[in-house]
């Protein structure tokens, strides 16, 4: 990857930027290095986003206490929803854990939209912007470092930002880019350009019209279900430069 920043400095496994440089510096979440700056930067969040990560929880909690829930349950990111009894440390610990990497895996949404399309891929600068504590954030960075030959070109390209659970996702640069995140709060202070919500065909007290009035009548932010509609307004951006 082109460079990693991490927020958290008290893990000694924590995410080194190739450069040398401090990635725990903040003044980094300010600098943008994009090598083609006539190209929009596209700041994807991990998470639900790339990952299928609700998922893997999902057969975690259903395996580990026995339960039948499915992915329609799932209505908060501290998972609560599927079983009563979570903490944030529960949570913490499955998304480090072996059982939880074992099963992470690229969405295909996202390979088929993103990846496969050479026309998005290559039209944008591509970031990735994460929260994790300092293990989950390492795993991320390792897992992309291992991707498939076919996707190197564009793994390699990409710059990572890590960022602490207490932390704000503001701390990175965006000015005339566009963030996607499944998320609202994670949108709602950035300096992007334009924001997405993908929902992911979920509704969850993070994405729905309840969880902030601002979402009303904002015209920097698209409401998206799929990865095909985010297609779309990618490839339309491409020929109109529109936002």
């Amino acid at each position: 990857m082109e460079k990693s920043h991490n927020e958290n400095s008290n893990d000694s496994n924590q995410v080194s930027s190739k450069d040398g440089s401090s990635p725990n510096n903040p003044s980094n979440y300010k600098k943008q290095s994009d090598k083609q700056s006539n190209k929009q930067t596209i700041f994807l969040d991990v998470d639900d986003v790339i990952f299928n990560s609700s998922e893997v929880v999902l057969s975690i909690l259903n395996k580990k206490y026995n339960l039948h829930k499915t992915d329609a349950d799932i209505k908060d990111w501290s998972y609560n929803s599927i079983y009563r009894g979570m903490t944030r440390m529960m949570v913490e610990e499955i998304f480090e854990s072996d059982d939880f990497w074992s099963q992470i895996k690229i969405r295909e949404e996202f390979i088929n939209s993103i990846l496969k399309d050479d026309r998005i891929r290559k039209g944008y600068n591509w970031a990735f912007v994460t929260q994790g504590n300092n293990n989950n954030l390492l795993k991320k960075v390792v897992f992309f470092l291992n991707q498939p030959e076919e996707y190197k070109e564009y793994f390699d390209s990409v710059e990572f930002y890590g960022i602490g659970l207490n932390e704000s996702k503001n701390k990175v640069d965006m000015i005339n880019g566009i963030q996607v995140d499944d998320n609202f709060e994670k949108l709602s202070n950035t300096n992007a350009a334009l924001k997405v919500l993908l929902k992911n065909d979920r509704e969850t007290k993070h994405n729905n019209y309840g969880c902030a009035t601002e979402m009303v009548n904002r015209d920097d932010l698209y409401i998206i279900n799929t990865f095909k509609e985010l297609e779309n307004i990618l490839l339309f951006n491409l020929e109109e430069r529109i936002f």
